[in-house]
């Protein structure tokens, strides 16, 4: 973890404070794993919960870890399809309320396909 050329005085609570703007960078907001991990609480049954629940705590473990040492985001796409699972569940059951719900709903998943949209043009333009 000290091998050569590494910093022994690492700001952990500067590099824990950069985790929103990390997975901004990663997921499109900071608000998406977020609301994935939570919408991993409505998955049925208890084995898949399970999995899904393990799966996400990659995220979250790694990104303690992380504020140590960097791992180059990689954790984050390993954990890209327990997000977008927790995603779905989370519109599935906005999608079964009432009226203002389904609002929401809507306005969610038009910011999503609008990041991604904007993503895509500008990896399209050759930018980064």
């Amino acid at each position: 973890l000290t091998g050569s050329g590494s910093d022994l005085d690492i700001d952990v609570m500067a590099r824990l404070a950069a985790q929103p703007r990390k997975l901004a960078y990663t997921f499109g907001a900071w608000l998406i794993p977020v609301v994935g991990l939570l919408g991993v609480t409505r998955a049925r049954p208890r084995e898949a919960r399970a999995l899904l629940y393990s799966w996400g705590a990659i995220l979250v473990g790694f990104a303690f870890l992380d504020s140590g040492f960097n791992f180059l985001l990689k954790h984050h796409y390993f954990t890209y399809p327990a997000i977008a699972v927790g995603l779905g569940l989370v519109l599935e059951w906005l999608s079964e309320k009432n009226f203002a719900s389904r609002v929401i709903l809507a306005l969610l998943v038009v910011s999503i396909v609008w990041m991604g949209s904007q993503e895509a043009l500008t990896v399209a333009r050759g930018g980064v």
